[in-house]
């Protein structure tokens, strides 16, 4: 295990806090407060990032605060129609993390029996109103009560907010039956993202940085089978900041004077929205592995 990256100043730690009072106009303090240094290593073996002290999770108030922004719970995602793609009509599954209920929404319209487990109790509230099975457990007690019971364990773009990733895999493959899959997708930190400071990929949102290696390292950790990895295309909504993440790069390995003109970016924008888009890897990454 090597230290890649270290953010020793005193002054890195008021950074994090005034950024996510500008950018989001919420107050992390309380979670950041007592942390000078905030470490982002990278495992040997297994290739994945994490950041430390692990105590810099993010509380649930952190999500019922981004909860605001209609970006946050996206509906329509794209690893939904892919998960869903491959669930049989009859399975039993449950989704770890489900916010709002988007997912379970769409299972239990295709005849799926679905649950959801989640820990932001506003976004459980949002989704009882439509009368959909969410609850407020902690998933190892949920986990242990319903051992090898679920066809299907799910867990989309929640894995990266989790400081202790493998407590929380070990968990929903304990929930797992013989032979069913495990679906889990998350932010590739090989992708654009890599390029960027995205205050979202940083503590206390995100704790971990995932990418193809550390997802096919589970497989010598539990008993795991890897049966396929997808990458998300590149989505509408990303396009801007796809550009903007590598406008910003060019010009700094062609040591230009001045940013790439917005005309320009303009003009690729609606090239790539046109339909051109598809041939370029967005910031998301799906993986499924079955229980063996």
């Amino acid at each position: 295990m090597r230290r890649i990256s270290s953010f020793c100043r005193s002054s890195t730690q008021k950074k994090l806090i005034a950024d996510w009072i500008t950018a989001f106009q919420i107050d992390v303090s309380k979670t950041l407060s007592g942390h000078d240094k905030v470490f982002l290593y990278k495992c040997n073996g297994t290739g994945l990032r994490f950041f430390y002290p692990f105590v810099l999770e993010g509380r649930a108030d952190l999500y019922e605060s981004l909860q605001k922004y209609d970006w946050f719970y996206i509906a329509d995602k794209w690893e939904h129609t892919i998960a869903l793609q491959r669930i049989g009509s009859n399975a039993r599954v449950l989704e770890v993390g489900a916010g709002t209920g988007a997912f379970i929404a769409r299972c239990l319209q295709n005849k799926i029996d679905a649950v959801g487990l989640e820990l932001n109790t506003s976004a459980i509230e949002e989704a009882r109103i439509r009368a959909l099975p969410i609850h407020n457990n902690d998933l190892l007690t949920f986990a242990t009560s319903h051992e090898g019971y679920f066809d299907t364990v799910c867990s989309f773009q929640v894995l990266e907010h989790i400081s202790d990733p493998r407590s929380f895999i070990g968990s929903m493959v304990l929930a797992l039956k013989q032979g069913g899959s495990l679906m889990i997708s998350v932010p590739n930190a090989d992708s654009f993202l890599k390029y960027d400071y995205n205050l979202l990929d940083m503590p206390p949102h995100h704790m971990t940085r995932w990418n193809k290696q550390s997802l096919m390292s589970l497989t010598k950790l539990f008993s795991l089978k890897l049966e396929e990895v997808r990458y998300e295309p590149l989505e509408g909504y990303h396009v801007h900041y796809f550009l903007k993440v590598y406008s910003a790069l060019i010009k700094k390995k062609l040591h230009l004077k001045k940013n790439i003109s917005e005309d320009l970016l303009q003009v690729a924008e609606r090239l790539l929205n046109s339909g051109l888009k598809k041939m370029f890897r967005g910031q998301g990454m799906f993986a499924r592995f079955k229980k063996i």
